[in-house]
């Protein structure tokens, strides 16, 4: 939402967004879609997103069954 209470497209999904979540301490903006999608979008101070990270949720899931995943960060 801008200074004016206008909404603004800030960027689209695949699917149907499922879950949003805004991770406050890092502002960041995770996205999950009904395709098992998960976005990481990075907000800047003046509400820009970049996306910073897309990893295909049904692939990890299945993955996951065979090795150990790490993530930092």
């Amino acid at each position: 939402m801008d200074e004016t209470c206008r909404l603004r497209q800030k960027f689209t999904a695949e699917a149907s967004v499922k879950k949003l979540l805004y991770y406050n301490e890092k502002n960041m903006l995770v996205t999950v879609t009904t395709s098992m999608m998960l976005t990481l979008h990075s907000v800047s101070d003046e509400a820009d997103l970049t996306e910073t990270m897309k990893v295909d949720l049904f692939c990890f899931i299945f993955a996951e069954a065979f090795v150990l995943p790490t993530f930092s960060g």
